[in-house]
């Protein structure tokens, strides 16, 4: 009983923290990143979709450009989950149809597109997110996002080598809010070019070769239109559509996602005896602490039915990680009994031991962060007389500091990922 009431203040208090690092925050990831147009797509009324971009008013988007005979977006539509207080537009697929018209002459060497699309009941196929075209749609076209007629996503581009695409693994279903993006760069060299797909946070699809040069014929984008490759109007909702002339690297998309959808970080307690993650990625964060009998609990406060405990060993410190960079954490702990590291994922069920390195009989404390500012979490561990190691895809590095106590900490300005604060023992900075 007492431990139920505990978990369910617990549980209190972190949907308030998530509440206040998160909401309205989307934006504010986004404009960090220097868009060049950025379409919020949340006005109340009228004919002008703002951008926020550097690229200013100049590439403000046109609701009405095409009408009549188009008709115009609705407006005023609920947006994404991370953006409560903005709103998104409703387009439709049968006549009136509807779409965002943008003027833009610049052609870059390198872009990344970015938006957030949800389908509506028997739409989820060949369906055209944007485009950039030099007129129509339907016969010049490149720079673009879809949903193809399997209900796969697609990043279609073309270059002087030809056209280029990248696809998705599942298809889209209906009512469900997808984040896409995709980037791609120029170049001639065997690894110069460089294309993408993300899928809420998620790398699908990324692929490196000679591009040449990317189409440099368009002078306008269009949002929600008919277009080339199999792509009819959409009929669904667009938000937060954002246009950049570079690549957005994987820890800034999925940054995005994470905003997009109001998901808080990985909070963690310097105690190591509780974490919280979204371990199942379900789009809500579960907490993970050990409990009396020093065995996992996760409280899943979106699905109460799955809540419990984790069958298994007793645990001496565990810490939310991502482990492999697919954008969902794992839960890493400490095994008591066996003096070794090991890692649950809820989403497979599956239990796995990172043996030590040759030497070292026991780990103490652990925390996990973006150390290295690329795709995944690393781990730092001490282990024996507090040697401390940094643990990274099945790989130990003894960094020859020691360390009785670690805390993870962000980075606000820099490019390197997470910094961690190490107490040391010895006498050790």
């Amino acid at each position: 009983m007492t431990r139920g009431l505990g978990i369910l203040a617990l549980g209190m208090v972190l949907t308030g923290m998530a509440g206040l690092a998160w909401a309205d925050n989307y934006s504010t990831r986004v404009l960090a990143d220097n868009p060049y147009g950025y379409w919020r797509l949340d006005e109340s009324g009228g004919l002008t979709a703002v951008n926020l971009g550097s690229g200013g008013a100049a590439i403000n988007g046109n609701y009405g450009q095409f009408s009549p005979p188009d008709g115009i977006p609705t407006l005023g539509v609920p947006g994404i989950p991370g953006a409560p207080t903005d709103t998104a537009a409703g387009f439709h697929g049968t006549a009136p149809v509807s779409q965002v018209y943008v003027p833009d002459a610049v052609n870059p060497s390198a872009y990344s597109l970015e938006s957030w699309v949800k389908a509506n009941p028997g739409a989820t196929t060949g369906r055209n997110i944007m485009v950039r075209t030099a007129g129509n749609p339907t016969t010049t076209y490149s720079h673009q996002l879809l949903i193809l007629g399997d209900g796969r996503l697609r990043h279609y581009g073309y270059s002087s080598t030809g056209g280029k695409w990248l696809d998705s693994a599942s298809p889209v279903q209906a009512n469900q809010w997808y984040h896409v993006v995709g980037t791609a760069s120029q170049g001639t060299g065997p690894t110069d070019g460089h294309w993408t797909l993300y899928v809420n946070g998620h790398l699908q699809n990324e692929w490196f070769g000679d591009v040449g040069t990317l189409w440099n014929g368009g002078t306008q984008w269009r949002i929600g239109s008919v277009a080339g490759g199999g792509a009819d109007w959409l009929d669904g909702t667009i938000d937060e559509t954002a246009l950049y002339h570079d690549e957005l690297g994987p820890r800034q998309i999925r940054q995005h996602y994470m905003a997009g959808m109001g998901i808080s970080p990985v909070y963690e307690n310097p105690s190591r005896r509780m974490t919280a993650g979204d371990f199942d990625n379900d789009g809500v964060n579960e907490v993970a602490y050990i409990g009396s009998t020093n065995h996992i609990w996760v409280q899943d406060f979106n699905n109460p039915a799955a809540s419990g405990v984790l069958p298994g060993p007793t645990v001496r410190a565990l810490t939310a990680a991502d482990l492999d960079g697919n954008g969902v954490p794992e839960i890493a702990f400490i095994d008591a009994s066996a003096n070794q590291l090991r890692s649950y994922n809820a989403v497979t069920g599956t239990l796995t031991t990172h043996s030590l390195p040759a030497g070292y009989t026991a780990f103490s404390t652990l925390s996990a962060g973006d150390v290295d500012g690329q795709v995944g979490h690393e781990l730092m561990l001490s282990a024996n007389a507090d040697q401390l190691f940094i643990y990274e895809n099945g790989t130990y590095v003894d960094t020859g500091g020691q360390a009785n106590r670690i805390a993870r900490g962000e980075v606000v300005q820099g490019t390197a990922g997470d910094d961690f604060l190490v107490i040391s023992a010895g006498g050790d900075p």
